[in-house]
């Protein structure tokens, strides 16, 4: 870790003798994926916390920039999933002229449970072991029918795929049903904002 940097977020570069040297027969993604004095560009942002490694997502994907902070959509799925009626969750940043994007949830609630959108916004915005989440400012709250995914794997690569292909919340329903996810079951109020 740089000296002065601990606690600041980065992307995680890695060099030595188990690091592959480049990318066969691909000069420009070479040069793209390593620096000049040989570090590999992982993709991930990490911070370094408490003498340790903490992966808070992908860059390109896993962080949404939103009114000057960047979160980490893991951070904000695994805070949501400490829910007692949310069995599932998949948070994306949707474009907005006013915050760069909008955090933006799509939960899976518990067989015979509700959830109103202020309650999840009273949620969203408790502390999560030891942090504020002030800056949570979940615009959209939808429930999808049970069983929609993993944390990790297929989901994920959706989730990126519907990340990049919304450019606002009204395009979720059809990006939704484009990379063939369970079928929308409720919607609550769309005015509300955090």
């Amino acid at each position: 870790v740089t000296p002065g940097l601990e606690e600041k977020e980065g992307e995680l570069l890695v060099r030595g003798p188990s690091v592959f040297p480049e990318y066969w027969n691909k000069p420009e993604e070479t040069k793209r994926a390593f620096t000049l004095d040989g570090w590999f560009k992982t993709g991930d942002t990490v911070v370094f916390k408490d003498g340790q490694y903490w992966i808070r997502g992908r860059t390109s994907v896993d962080i949404i920039k939103t009114g000057g902070y960047k979160v980490s959509a893991l951070e904000v799925e695994w805070h949501l999933l400490a829910h007692p009626s949310i069995t599932d969750v998949a948070v994306i940043g949707v474009p907005d002229m006013t915050w760069g994007q909008r955090v933006t949830a799509v939960v899976t609630l518990r067989e015979g449970h509700s959830l109103s959108h202020r309650e999840l916004k009273e949620w969203a915005r408790t502390p999560n072991q030891g942090r504020e989440n002030s800056i949570l400012n979940i615009g959209r709250k939808r429930n999808l029918a049970s069983g929609l995914r993993a944390l990790t794997g297929r989901m994920a690569a959706r989730r990126a795929a519907i990340s990049s292909e919304v450019s606002s919340s009204d395009e979720i329903d059809n990006s939704l049903k484009r990379h063939k996810l369970p079928r929308l079951t409720q919607t609550l109020k769309q005015t509300e904002q955090f």
